[in-house]
């Protein structure tokens, strides 16, 4: 008699928070692909992988706002507690931070691989 009501028919079972919300590998996976995706138009234009900050931004903005939700960031927070939440941040903005830093060496590199170092007038 779990999940079924006194009539036979099969009762829905509510699922907790964290079944809904997405795992860490998961939101790791989804920005290391955006930021793939940046660091090979930044390969040909440096300034074609900017379109993807603000994707990063608006992304940041709606986790934080999940946790700032009156019922349900306080419920997210009790039941995945404060590691699943800094992991997201981390799985989120990593990415980020090295693909800048991959964008920002590709921009220094020429064509042939080498360094280009420019001297100071």
């Amino acid at each position: 008699m779990d999940a079924w009501n006194s009539n036979g028919w099969f009762a829905p079972v509510l699922a907790e928070i964290s079944d809904k919300l997405p795992s860490f590998a998961m939101t790791l996976c989804m920005s290391a692909f955006v930021v793939v995706v940046a660091v090979c138009l930044a390969r040909v234009r440096w300034w074609l992988s900017l379109p993807a900050l603000p994707f990063f931004a608006s992304w940041n903005y709606v986790e934080w706002g999940q946790l700032n939700e009156p019922y349900f960031g306080g419920l997210i927070l009790e039941e995945m507690g404060v590691g699943y939440v800094v992991g997201q941040f981390v799985a989120i903005n990593l990415p980020v931070v090295i693909g800048a830093l991959i964008a920002v060496r590709f921009r220094n590199v020429d064509r042939s691989g080498s360094f280009r170092y420019e001297r100071g007038a």
